[in-house]
């Protein structure tokens, strides 16, 4: 999917992120626009673009070098890449969104024309017995101490962007992603309970989503992203057991943990991203599936 006839500069704050990565795959396939790509580890991000990707029209950047640049669009990935690191760096986390958030906002500020495209996630809804939807308001308010450093980073940061309606801000709320370039030592998986339901949008599906979104540069405003259709963890476990001979059992005595909090139904039924004419392809299941395969096969 083509953004427009016009090169776009397009800056990507934390480069090696799981997210970022699915970008970076997909944005290199036009040639047409430009990526500006930041990341504190130059080594790692350089072995992930060449493994992927020519070098053309890719600048690897560095932070301070920012106020000085011409961006249209800034897509900000940074933050923690595993649920299991969250509960150990509760304030790293807050201090981290706010510093590179004020950051991206600054600059905005000077070059209002440019776009500010935010991951959120749909832990500020807060309530997860039942899936999110238009009529269940988020839980945008900051006097619930008990909440984690990471929900709590991300209200504050969607607060302060609809505070600032002159600028062009779009916050994306992640529910789940799943793609062949997750780090297999993550804990996305394994830490939740067999009766969990999770909606995993597609790395196709999140780009062109992104797409649409920059089509709409002029606005200030906040959606849901989702799939065709969410899926339970039992399913995932059957279907891999179906495809890929997988044995697995069940202990009742296990330890879980929930970092950012248990959450049994978390995706969204909102629907908000057709405003801008998003229709997912795929479900969570082929998202799985799809990109298992390429972990298995073919990576």
């Amino acid at each position: 999917m083509k953004l427009s006839n016009k090169e776009k500069n397009i800056a990507i704050f934390g480069a090696t992120g799981h997210i970022a990565k699915n970008l970076i795959y997909y944005f290199s396939k036009n040639t047409e626009h430009k990526l500006f790509l930041f990341s504190r580890n130059k080594i790692k991000l350089q072995n992930f673009v060449s493994s992927i990707t020519a070098d053309k029209n890719i600048v690897y950047d560095y932070y301070e070098n920012i106020p000085s640049q011409s961006f249209d669009i800034i897509i900000n990935c940074i933050g923690i890449s595993n649920p299991s690191d969250v509960s150990k760096y509760d304030y790293d986390i807050l201090t981290l969104t706010e510093r590179y958030d004020e950051i991206i906002i600054e600059y905005l500020k000077k070059n209002d024309s440019c776009l500010f495209l935010n991951f959120s996630s749909g832990v500020v809804y807060g309530d997860f017995s039942q899936p999110a939807n238009d009529e269940f308001l988020p839980d945008l308010f900051l006097d619930d101490f008990s909440r984690d450093a990471y929900s709590l980073a991300k209200i504050n940061s969607e607060n302060k962007h609809r505070a600032l309606p002159f600028l062009n801000i779009i916050d994306i709320r992640i529910f789940s992603f799943f793609s062949r370039f997750i780090d297999l030592n993550t804990s996305f998986f394994i830490s939740e309970l067999i009766t969990f339901f999770r909606d995993f949008i597609h790395p196709y599906d999140l780009y062109h989503l992104i797409s649409l979104c920059i089509k709409h540069s002029e606005s200030n405003f906040v959606l849901d992203a989702y799939s065709t259709s969410p899926i339970s963890k039992y399913d995932i476990l059957e279907e891999f057991s179906n495809h890929y001979d997988l044995k697995y059992s069940f202990k009742s005595d296990l330890k879980i943990e929930h970092p950012t909090g248990f959450k049994e139904k978390y995706y969204s039924l909102s629907k908000k991203a057709k405003n801008i004419d998003y229709n997912p392809i795929y479900s969570s299941l082929e998202t799985i599936l799809g990109e298992s395969h390429f972990l298995i096969f073919i990576l």
